[in-house]
């Protein structure tokens, strides 16, 4: 866990400058810990069965209350994500949807999708961008525009690498194509771009210890281009809630490398 972090935060936060660091996460360590999502590529990473893109969510629905947030689904279709975001941000279990949705429950849906309603979340819909098609969507959406940028989630880049070149392992050159192509756009425009993506096979068979950048898939390269790495590692089981270590890695202000516990609810999905 973080520790003497503490006593910079009120600095960082009261910073006259903070407008200028980027795109503010949601999560006040988190923001402190990579500089808020500033433009380039940020990679946020974990092992299966970790809510990796529940993690996202969150991050997400608290980003788009006040700037443009683009969600590009390779790995699911965007009327589920949609609903994710939807009872996440109604704070209802998934479980007690339909049927057994209580009158308060419904009520809180109903709210949500007016909040989203006027939220800036654009959820791109199937079937997912090519490569080309995502990069002019970003160019157009940047060009002669003086707001914010918000954020491009793109969940997943394995996802993506597959959509691009037909192989779940395409060859290094084409994998390194695709993420400096993503970085070169993100640079240029000024976009910070969030990526999903898996860690390697091997680090898989280690659950209980700690994600580092060597357990990237394609580490070599995701270091080479990327701004930060977000690990999300399971650190304490409980029945409702569960506990995970933040792991934030990689050209990072002002520590190498740095920790900290956020709480998962199973129930609502909301990460504290």
């Amino acid at each position: 866990m973080i520790k003497g972090i503490d006593l910079h935060l009120e600095d960082f936060f009261n910073s006259r400058d903070r407008k200028n660091r980027g795109c503010s996460t949601g999560f006040n360590l988190l923001d402190y810990c990579i500089h808020w999502f500033e433009p380039g590529l940020i990679i946020l990473a974990s092992r299966p069965h970790i809510p990796k893109r529940e993690f996202a969510i969150d991050i997400v629905n608290r980003i788009a209350v006040g700037r443009p947030v683009t969600y590009f689904p390779y790995s699911e279709k965007a009327g589920s994500i949609a609903v994710q975001f939807l009872y996440q941000r109604a704070d209802v279990a998934p479980i007690n949807a339909g049927a057994c949705m209580t009158d308060d429950d419904q009520k809180a849906v109903n709210t949500a999708i007016v909040m989203l309603a006027e939220t800036k979340l654009y959820i791109h819909s199937s079937p997912p961008p090519s490569l080309k098609e995502l990069l002019t969507f970003i160019r157009d959406d940047r060009r002669d525009k003086s707001e914010d940028p918000g954020l491009v989630v793109i969940d997943d880049l394995q996802s993506l690498v597959k959509a691009e070149t037909g192989l779940y392992d395409p060859p290094m050159y084409e994998f390194s194509s695709i993420v400096a192509t993503l970085n070169k756009i993100a640079e240029e425009y000024r976009q910070p771009i969030l990526l999903l993506t898996n860690l390697s096979d091997t680090s898989r068979k280690k659950r209980w210890h700690p994600p580092g950048i060597q357990d990237l898939e394609r580490s070599g390269v995701l270091a080479l281009y990327t701004n930060a790495v977000i690990f999300l590692h399971l650190y304490e089981l409980d029945h409702q809630y569960r506990e995970y270590m933040c792991i934030v890695s990689k050209n990072i202000y002002p520590y190498p490398r740095t920790s900290f516990g956020v709480v998962y609810d199973e129930s609502s999905r909301h990460f504290t």
